[in-house]
């Protein structure tokens, strides 16, 4: 039997190239020429589990393995030994109470065998088997304690390996992502541009961060500036610039460890998409107020038309009867009023507004309504929240909402502003409404007031997705109702 040089160490097995060097095939067959002499074994391989958990052959010495050789987990030898996670001698499987159960075949040419699981952090990696011939001397337990230290550091090994290569796979899929995106993306520190994808390129060109500054039209470069400023004192923005006819989203947030992710997207298709579908909506809706002004200017003109054939006909009642044809004069000039109103675009000029202080407004002007009718008015949520609004357009909307509240609460009951970060609600303990009832609720001249025109919430609805915002309701027959206005985020202002 060959004698090993007694210079010989177990940890000159490790003086070898990193995997990250010559790879991991080349880094395991370098493994196994060192056990094979430190072990004194003509025959080596090691299996290990790839990225789809299949446990292959990855290496071999001494012995031809099929390239499609595996191995299952708990099935034969060196499959119950991972599934264990026991290292074994081999010399007969029928002693192995590991291996008793199995259905095992013995090469004649092997005398004994060492089957080590390669695992780390609970995770099972593979399987190195160490082989000796027939007439050699068999394994013992002090080879099988050092097989198990070696083990551990090429599972530490494969580990580390198995988590680049799933690392690299992840940065390929992000990566590919990343260029695939029609969103502009940079990623910037101390003003240079560490990363960039192909938007970005499309869109800024390739030149340096200055440089894309100084070619951007002004209104993009000041935006960009503004969110980059605000992202490097840790706050996310985002907000919306125009320059022409072209829109871009742009926006900025902090990234953890320095630098900020900068990010610009023409969103001008989108924004011509919704103005158009907002056009076609409108002239859907003048198409059903056509109708609903015959309508409602009826009753009035007949009115009129009544009092004036009896001013002829009963001289004495003629102070009287004026008096009827001004209040119905009065009523149709209300109903152009807020025909004309409705007609009108929305075109808010947006500044800084706070919606707490909207809302105390409110409540001082309606208490005494609130009092005579015995509702509590309660404003609760933050005490501040600016939005870029149109104050007179979101205190129409505030103030509609409001009155409806307490038009549908009755004695005793309350209406609720909450205010926060994101908009306001008001919610009330109403009578509610039914879900055909909230299905029409925005639709021009639906209404549930006997004396009402059914345009009130229409125009706040308008009025809200001009400011790039949403209204919702949500109301159950009996539990009240509550409307929730949600600006869009760059129209958020920090206090």
């Amino acid at each position: 039997m060959p004698t090993r040089a007694p210079s010989l160490d177990i940890w000159e097995l490790f003086d070898i190239p990193s995997i990250e060097e010559g790879g991991v095939e080349a880094y395991l067959r370098t493994i196994l020429v060192r056990c094979a002499d430190w072990f004194e074994s003509y025959a080596a391989s090691v299996f290990v589990a790839g990225i789809d958990g299949v446990i292959r052959c990855q290496a071999s010495l001494g012995v031809s393995i099929s390239p499609n050789a595996t191995i299952i987990e708990g099935e034969g030898i060196a499959g119950s030994a991972l599934h264990h996670g026991t290292a074994i001698i081999v010399e007969d499987p029928s002693d192995n109470p590991i291996l008793v159960n199995q259905v095992t075949r013995k090469r004649r040419e092997i005398g004994s065998a060492m089957v080590i699981p390669l695992i780390s952090n609970g995770r099972k990696l593979g399987v190195l088997n160490l082989a000796r011939h027939a007439d050699d001397q068999p394994f013992n337990k002090q080879d099988l304690a050092k097989a198990n230290t070696l083990a551990a550091n090429i599972s530490l090994a494969v580990a580390n390996w198995r988590m680049i290569g799933e690392i690299k796979s992840a940065h390929d899929q992000i990566t590919t992502v990343f260029n695939l995106l029609n969103v502009a993306i940079l990623t910037i520190k101390g003003r240079e541009i560490e990363q960039r994808n192909q938007e970005a390129d499309r869109l800024f060109g390739l030149g340096s961060y200055e440089d894309i500054l100084m070619n951007l039209p002004r209104a993009f470069s000041e935006a960009a500036n503004e969110a980059i400023a605000d992202a490097e004192r840790g706050h996310s923005r985002k907000c919306q610039a125009q320059n022409g006819a072209t829109t871009w989203m742009i926006g900025a947030s902090p990234i953890p460890g320095g630098g900020v992710l900068l990010f610009a997207e023409d969103i001008t298709a989108t924004v011509q998409a919704t103005q158009e579908l907002s056009r076609v909506r409108r002239l859907a809706e003048i198409g059903q107020m056509t109708a609903a002004i015959a309508h409602e200017i009826r009753n009035p003109l007949t009115g009129i038309r009544s009092a004036a054939q009896l001013v002829t006909s009963v001289p004495d009642m003629s102070e009287e009867l004026a008096k009827m044809i001004e209040d119905e004069a009065i009523k149709l000039n209300e109903l152009c009023n807020q025909f004309l109103e409705f007609a009108r675009p929305a075109e808010p000029v947006l500044v800084p507004g706070d919606l707490a202080s909207i809302a105390h407004r409110l409540a001082a002007v309606h208490q005494h309504e609130f009092e005579e009718a015995g509702v509590t008015l309660i404003i609760e949520g933050q005490p501040q929240a600016y939005i870029s609004m149109d104050k007179n357009q979101i205190e129409q909307v505030m103030r509609n909402l409001v009155i409806n509240g307490l038009h549908a609460t009755s004695h005793g009951g309350t209406v609720t502003i909450g205010i926060d970060g994101n908009g306001f609600s008001v919610a009330d303990t109403g009578s509610g409404m039914s879900e055909e009832t909230v299905k029409n609720l925005f639709m021009p001249f639906f209404t549930t007031k006997p004396k009402g025109t059914g345009l009130g919430l229409s125009n706040c609805r308008k009025i809200v997705e001009a400011h790039g915002g949403v209204i919702e309701v949500e109301s159950k027959p009996g539990k009240g109702s509550r409307f929730a206005v949600r600006f869009a985020d760059h129209l958020k202002v920090a206090a």
